[in-house]
């Protein structure tokens, strides 16, 4: 909020990094003000600042976005450009394409998901940008809004259970299947497995991004490991 505020937050953070031997710290803050996004914008800088000179590691999240608007109050408040010249790393969270807010769809199309890489990389360095990749899926009930969040190991339980094939949709680059439950309702499920997974690491190749990152370990399909295991070979620094 404040130059006072900011470096209370930025002090306490870095006791904690050296009190824990962490190598930085990645910061995910959402539902920020859109009156706030200079600020926002600022606390990133005095924490690079702070930290850089240190030798640790300032990584942040921000909202995937296909064009800076500045009246999305999602999105808005993330200045890419700012973000990317005061950070080693900017994830860049590539969903909801659909989720809580709106009907049924792909959690992320590759061709949203190529969007959103390429405006990213208009605007922060490629080799600083992690591609987030999802690795769960959403159920949707016909006629509510808000769908269940869920495992890639649940999706494919409940195809399984309700005894309904598993439907690839080609435009999307996406998994999907539709069910009908015990009550008669109807449900549209989308989720991410490794082909969708395969999909979105061409883009990441194609506009030469830094890698990759997932929400949530655990959720994904297990598959995922071994594509990663053949496109890319993974990297572990150590702090001296």
């Amino acid at each position: 909020e404040n130059e006072d505020t900011r470096s209370l937050f930025i002090n306490q953070l870095e006791s904690m990094i050296k009190e824990n031997g962490f190598d930085g710290v990645n910061l995910d803050i959402e539902n920020v003000r859109l009156a706030d996004r200079d600020k926002f914008s600022l606390l990133v800088r005095e924490l690079f600042e702070r930290l850089d000179p240190q030798g640790y590691k300032v990584t942040v999240c921000v909202p995937a976005k296909t064009h800076d608007n500045l009246e999305s109050s999602w999105s808005g408040p993330f200045d890419y450009a700012e973000i990317g010249r005061y950070s080693h790393a900017v994830i860049i969270m590539s969903y909801d394409e659909h989720g809580y807010s709106s009907g049924p769809g792909p959690i992320a199309s590759s061709g949203w998901v190529r969007d959103v890489a390429k405006y990213a990389a208009e605007n922060i360095p490629p080799e600083k940008i992690l591609l987030g990749i999802p690795g769960y899926g959403f159920d949707w009930t016909a006629g509510q809004k808000f769908p269940r969040y869920i495992s890639f190991e649940q999706a494919v339980a409940i195809a399984d259970s309700r005894q309904v094939s598993i439907s690839w949709d080609y435009g999307a680059g996406s998994p999907y299947f539709k069910y009908s439950d015990c009550d008669g309702r109807e449900h549209e499920v989308w989720f991410e497995n490794s082909a969708s997974l395969g999909e979105k690491l061409d883009i990441v190749e194609d506009y030469n991004l830094r890698g990759i990152a997932v929400w949530r370990l655990g959720m994904e399909d297990p598959a995922v490991w071994d594509v990663l295991n053949d496109r890319f070979k993974a990297e572990k620094q150590i702090r001296h």
